[in-house]
C-alpha cells in the first residue's frame, strides 16, 4: 500500500533547481522575478543544463559604493547597477537605496574589515523577500521608477513608486495584474504643484468609483490592493495618508 502524506520533504529549501536559457557563471546573481526569487549560482551552469541556485545563506555581495553599511541595514539588488569595484560596468550590485529590483537580506557588517576587497563588497544575510512580507504574492519591495509627468506606470508586480513633481503634473497607472497585488504610491519630492494619478482602462481606487489620486505634499502615501469585482481587476485603497481622491 502506498504511503499517504500531506506534504513530502524535498529539501531544506536553501537551493532550488534552475535551468538557464543562457550560460551562468559561478557567483552570478539570478533574478527569477516571476517567482519572486533572487538566487546565486554556486557553480557555472551551461545554457539549457540543469543546475541550482542558492536562495539563502551568507554572501559577500558587490556593492554600489564604498560607504560603510551598518549591521542590520536592509539590502536590495539592482540588476543594472554599477559595482564600486568596476566603475565602467552596469553588471548589477546591491544597494541600500535608489533603484531596487528586490530585497535580498540584511547587512552583517559594521565596518569593512572582513569583506573581500575593502569597501567593494558587503556581507549579507541573504533571506529573500519572505523576510519582509511572507503573506503577499511577490513581496512588495520592488521600487518602480517614477514615469514622470504624463507617463504611464505599468504595474507587473507588487512594489512602490516614489513620485517627484514640480508643477501641475499627471501620471497614469495600469490596473492590477493579479488579485492581491500591492502598490504603494508616495510623494517623495514635492517642490510645488500637484501630481494627479489616474487609473487607466476605467479602473477605480475606491468603492465610490474615484479614479484619481492627487498628491500635494512630500510624504503623502497611498497603498492600493488589487481586487476582482465581477470579473474585473481593479484597485482598492487599503490605507491613505494625505492624498485626495476626487472623482
Amino acid at each position: 500500500m502506498a504511503q499517504t502524506y500531506q506534504a513530502r520533504v524535498v529539501s531544506e529549501g536553501k537551493r532550488i533547481d534552475y535551468t538557464p536559457s543562457a550560460a551562468v557563471v559561478a557567483g552570478q546573481v539570478v533574478m527569477l522575478e516571476t517567482a519572486g526569487l533572487i538566487g546565486v549560482a554556486p557553480l557555472p551552469i551551461a545554457a539549457g543544463a540543469l543546475g541550482s541556485l542558492v536562495v539563502s545563506g551568507i554572501f559577500d555581495v558587490v556593492h554600489v559604493d564604498a560607504n560603510t553599511v551598518a549591521v542590520g541595514t536592509p539590502m536590495y539588488w539592482d540588476d543594472n547597477a554599477t559595482p564600486n569595484q568596476t566603475s565602467a560596468s552596469t553588471t548589477g550590485a546591491c544597494t541600500t537605496s535608489g533603484t531596487q529590483d528586490g530585497f535580498i537580506g540584511f547587512s552583517l557588517e559594521a565596518n569593512s574589515n572582513h569583506v573581500i576587497d575593502v569597501d567593494d563588497h558587503v556581507r549579507v544575510l541573504w533571506t529573500g523577500p519572505a523576510a519582509i512580507a511572507n503573506t503577499s504574492h511577490i513581496a512588495p519591495t520592488h521600487v518602480y521608477a517614477d514615469p514622470a509627468t504624463a507617463g504611464t506606470l505599468t504595474v507587473t508586480r507588487s512594489g512602490i513608486c516614489g513620485l517627484t513633481f514640480n508643477g501641475t503634473e499627471t501620471r497614469i497607472i495600469s490596473p492590477p495584474p493579479f488579485v492581491g497585488c500591492l502598490l504603494a504610491l508616495s510623494a517623495w519630492v514635492a517642490t510645488s504643484g500637484t501630481a494627479t494619478v489616474t487609473v487607466s482602462d476605467g479602473g477605480t481606487v475606491n468603492d465610490a468609483a474615484d479614479a484619481t489620486l492627487v498628491f500635494t505634499h512630500a510624504g503623502e502615501t497611498c497603498l492600493l490592493c488589487g481586487v476582482d469585482i465581477g470579473g474585473t481587476l481593479t484597485w482598492r485603497m487599503i490605507c491613505n495618508d494625505g492624498a485626495t481622491h476626487p472623482a
